[in-house]
């Protein structure tokens, strides 16, 4: 099981230096992961055709905001059916600023902070990567996001309001 376990791991991974987008290396993680998916998310970077589609292929709901430019494609179906509907429901919720405010936050947009606080937390307790060669350097995130995923494991802070008196 724990191998099976690492494969998963090793394949849902992807180390990419500045010169590819988020968005192209997500459709290859995309890749690797058998079956549907429930959703998949990102920022305006990941709005492109092919990241829209593979999410579709796999029976996932895209929630990416399309750009504020972006127009309806009048398909009756597919991947860019579910982007006009994104259009349409901004323009729904008042268009704008507004529309685009309240579609974020009704499609679960902002779900999305939570994955960027994770990569957060990972980059500032393992200040980058240490590894010379590039083979030791696709092995040290995946051992990295084992600790954390232990550690959070173990049990993460919980916060408690508390009253102040003035």
């Amino acid at each position: 099981m724990f191998k099976r376990f690492m494969e998963l791991i090793y394949h849902l991974c992807e180390l990419s230096g500045n010169t590819i987008g988020g968005g192209k290396v997500a459709e290859k993680m995309l890749d690797g992961i058998a079956g549907k998916i429930k959703s998949a998310g990102g920022d305006g970077a990941y709005d492109g055709s092919g990241f829209r589609k593979k999410v579709y292929e796999k029976s996932g709901v895209c929630i990416v905001p399309p750009p504020k430019d972006a127009t309806c494609k009048g398909t009756s179906g597919g991947w860019e059916r579910e982007r006009d509907a994104s259009l349409a429901e901004i323009e729904g919720f008042g268009g704008g600023e507004v529309g685009r405010k309240l579609w974020k936050i009704c499609s679960g947009y902002h779900e999305r902070s939570l994955v960027e606080t994770a990569m957060f937390r990972v980059k500032k307790i393992f200040a980058g990567l240490k590894a010379r060669s590039m083979g030791a350097q696709e092995t040290e995130p995946i051992c990295k996001c084992i600790i954390i995923n232990r550690m959070n494991k173990l049990g993460t802070p919980k916060g408690k309001w508390m009253l102040k008196e003035v």
